[in-house]
């Protein structure tokens, strides 16, 4: 991503009716709205209120003046990391594909960590590979636990880079000037965090040429495993890998 600018100074959480913690609030959905200073790359809540939808009725809108603003008049300052939740290529297969989860073909992965000088690599499944760009963020934690980030508009550059003759991973996978990330995916976590280390030691294996006994040990003394998301039905899980505890190998690496 080449560079990321709110298009306006607001956006909105909402603590979702499908949010990890939703039966623990009685699946009551209260709506946060957050105000950006984008000269100090900061954004802080302002006010909140009752969303007055019923479970199932997506697309409602508020409209001002019909409910109660609730002020938030404690002091909290989030650092911002704006990135796009949803990126990725058109899938081989046909017909209707749910948006909500991610998928190999990227889609709604929601790592906050691909942020403005990050590379994110997809395999290419179509003719055109169809590259999309959507679901812009303020900011977001690990996990995503409430459903959403602060979701708001942004006005962001990409530049799309075409590699041939390239290995192909299964999942995408993210490069950052200190980390690799792979992603792993599944309907529980074990299952996301199990696929992600597979992609992880297929990684390592290809691009340093060392054995996978040694890719898996070192994946265990000092990568870092963590949750991308937990509300989007299928969960996932990505794995940092630290760039400067292979970097005498780098004489020996293959490009992704």
């Amino acid at each position: 991503m080449i560079s990321a600018k709110p298009r306006m100074n607001y956006g909105s959480s909402v603590l979702a009716n499908w949010g990890n913690l939703s039966n623990e609030f009685n699946r009551e959905e209260t709506v946060f709205i957050y105000e950006v200073d984008p000269e100090k790359g900061i954004t802080y809540p302002i006010f909140s209120y009752r969303y007055p939808r019923p479970i199932n009725a997506p697309g409602l809108v508020t409209i001002p003046g019909t409910v109660e603003r609730i002020p938030v008049t404690e002091k909290l300052t989030i650092p911002m990391n704006m990135f796009f939740g949803v990126t990725g290529v058109l899938p081989a297969k046909n017909g209707k594909i749910h948006s909500l989860p991610p998928y190999d073909f990227g889609g709604n992965v929601d790592n906050k960590n691909f942020v403005v000088g990050t590379s994110m690599y997809y395999k290419v499944q179509v003719a055109g590979a169809g590259v999309y760009v959507g679901d812009s963020h303020f900011a977001q934690g690990d996990g995503e636990l409430s459903g959403t980030a602060i979701e708001g508009s942004v006005n962001g550059r990409i530049q799309i880079i075409l590699h041939k003759n390239k290995k192909l991973f299964r999942n995408q996978i993210l490069e950052s000037d200190t980390h690799w990330e792979t992603h792993g995916y599944g309907y529980t976590l074990d299952l996301a965090n199990h696929q992600a280390a597979l992609e992880a030691v297929d990684f390592l294996t290809h691009r340093f040429h060392i054995s996978r006994e040694l890719a898996y040990s070192t994946l265990s003394v000092k990568a870092d495993f963590h949750i991308t998301q937990v509300s989007n039905r299928i969960v996932g899980v990505h794995c940092r890998i630290l760039k400067e505890a292979y970097k005498e190998l780098e004489k020996n690496e293959e490009s992704i």
